[in-house]
């Protein structure tokens, strides 16, 4: 624990914040005017990640509440179906934006194999991933669910924008620029959505029975897509299973990620962070965009400052999960979302030992965890793997 408590104040020391004025989830660092000064390559690091404030949370939230709707974001349509046997199917989607024919996002649909005669409406799922492809097999594979509920809901998969889809050995590619975290948020609503609003005597799902497990970049995704579903009343999920995320970007890892990006540096391991820079810290270096823009940049990329009470209250319910042996995501920035702790009503957080980036995901806690909230959220009458 020592050495964890040492490689957090380094962080603190190198982003150039000072550790008494901080939380030590780093979320209240320093705003502009106080003595913090952290000035590189022309950009105020002190005063672009200062703590949100209260206007610019609700001033995204706001932007949500007025934006267009899913349809006039990303319109969704079936472009293949690959018959697996065993009524077992999966379905590929396209997304195109308004007045547009050529695909920006892909997705897919897994129907799990199922005996003649079932005719259950089963559960609906989105699993959401931490790199910008969406490898369906794989991810089925390493999905943190059971596996005997695997086959007891429809699975939904997304490869982000600038990512591939890859299904039965072939792979739809958009290869359209990538829009970390922000632009994920929307897509996966945008899908979800478009889910939702099939009649529902086409479909072998449930909409209303929605879940989202996110691991890394999909953790905060799937908290994003449930902020921005909730101000919208659309395809709000019961509950969301987050490993792993960088809930929020106002913490000291992200700072020192700006710091080495503007610096030419690498700018660290939490995933898409070159692009987040790119689009914040290194948008304000270029005159692209002033200070406040980037922060709301920032804000926009921070799932975790829309469910801290009272912004937005349940549903969905939360599930937090961090490795303290996470050397990609640090266990600092988990924290972000350890106000669910002591909230059973809002959800749950919790610190793994010896439990790194990837494992995470085949954690006995997180299987358990997930198994019985799915099991209690999702069915109303539970299937033989909740018993």
């Amino acid at each position: 624990m020592k050495a964890r408590a040492c490689l957090a104040l380094l962080t603190l020391a190198l982003a150039g914040c000072d550790t008494t004025s901080c939380e030590r989830s780093g979320l209240d660092c320093p705003g502009p005017g106080s003595s913090d000064v952290d000035v590189v390559a022309g950009v105020d690091l002190a005063a672009l990640f200062a703590r949100p404030t209260g206007a610019e949370i609700e001033g995204v939230l706001s932007e949500w509440r007025g934006g267009p709707t899913p349809e006039q974001q990303v319109a969704f349509r079936d472009v293949a179906l690959y018959s697996l046997g065993n009524r077992e199917s999966i379905s590929v989607l396209a997304g195109a934006q308004a007045d547009e024919s050529a695909a920006v996002v892909y997705a897919a649909v897994r129907q799990p194999p199922r005996p003649a005669g079932d005719v259950r409406t089963l559960p609906l799922v989105l699993v959401l991933g931490d790199t910008p492809g969406a490898d369906v097999e794989t991810m089925i594979r390493d999905l943190a669910l059971p596996d005997g509920l695997k086959d007891e809901v429809v699975l939904v998969f997304l490869a982000y924008r600038g990512g591939t889809l890859r299904v039965q050995g072939e792979t739809y590619s958009s290869g359209v620029p990538a829009d970390p975290y922000a632009g994920d948020g929307e897509d996966a609503w945008a899908l979800l959505a478009y889910l939702a609003s099939r009649s529902p005597a086409s479909t072998p799902y449930d909409a209303q029975r929605l879940a989202i497990i996110g691991h890394g970049r999909g953790g905060s995704v799937a908290l994003l897509e449930a902020a921005r579903a909730k101000v919208r009343t659309r395809a709000v999920p019961r509950l969301v299973l987050s490993l792993a995320a960088p809930a929020s970007f106002f913490t000291p890892t992200s700072r020192f990620a700006a710091r080495q990006y503007l610096l030419g540096n690498s700018p660290g391991t939490l995933p898409a962070v070159e692009s987040v820079m790119q689009a914040t810290a290194g948008a304000v270096r270029s005159g692209e965009a002033t200070l406040a823009e980037a922060r709301v940049g920032l804000v926009r990329r921070s799932a975790s400052w829309f469910f801290m009470p009272p912004r937005l209250p349940a549903p969905p319910y939360i599930v937090a999960a961090y490795g303290e042996a996470d050397i990609v995501v640090p266990i600092e920035d988990g924290r972000a979302l350890d106000f669910l702790t002591g909230q059973p009503d809002r959800g749950l957080y919790f610190e793994l030992e010896n439990t790194g980036h990837q494992s995470i995901q085949a954690n006995d806690q997180v299987l358990s965890t997930t198994r019985a909230e799915v099991c209690a959220r999702l069915f109303t009458t539970p299937p033989r793997a909740c018993l």
